[in-house]
């Protein structure tokens, strides 16, 4: 009787299968997160040591891309969340666009725009397949409170953006 009652109450569970490469791209995409926040935040600290607080206006949309692209390629591939891989693909695909035209330049460029729309692509099948559990009726990733491993782990990342941010910074004041 109370198996049939939490049935009820309950509808089943279920672990979306992610392939190897979905957490392997989700790795590589966070690390081109921070990569794009160190770079912000590097821009941003020479302007601000420059005291023009116009060209911060400019810079300040780097940083928050960078964390806008870890962040929603966590919460896409640990949580199943949609509205994660739909910021993670809006800022992958405008990048990789830029890359690619900058590759006229340097064609190195073109496998950095390469790398980032194959992540786009990855991100959209990963998305394709939570829509199509969610609509099948499964429960994906029912956790909706963060841990203390998660919080932990973004204080790492932030770590990871402003140290070396800040070491760049002195190195090229010469201060180091």
């Amino acid at each position: 009787m109370s198996d049939q009652k939490t049935a009820a109450t309950h509808p089943p569970s279920f672990d979306l299968p992610l392939a190897r490469g979905h957490k392997t791209l989700a790795i590589g995409v966070i690390a081109m997160g921070i990569l794009i926040s160190i770079f912000g935040t590097v821009v941003s600290q020479r302007i601000i040591l420059q005291r023009d607080p116009q060209a911060l206006l400019l810079t300040a949309p780097i940083c928050i891309a960078g964390l806008a692209l870890i962040v929603g390629q966590y919460l896409g591939i640990s949580r199943g969340n949609r509205t994660g891989l739909y910021v993670a693909n809006a800022i992958l695909l405008p990048m990789s666009t830029c890359l690619f035209f900058i590759g006229f330049i340097n064609p190195l460029f073109w496998l950095m725009s390469g790398v980032l729309v194959a992540a786009a692509v990855k991100n959209w099948d990963l998305l394709f397949a939570v829509n199509e559990a969610e609509r099948t009726g499964l429960v994906l990733f029912h956790r909706t409170k963060w841990t203390l491993s998660e919080l932990l782990g973004a204080m790492f990342v932030l770590a990871l953006i402003f140290g070396p941010a800040s070491y760049i910074v002195r190195s090229l004041d010469g201060n180091y």
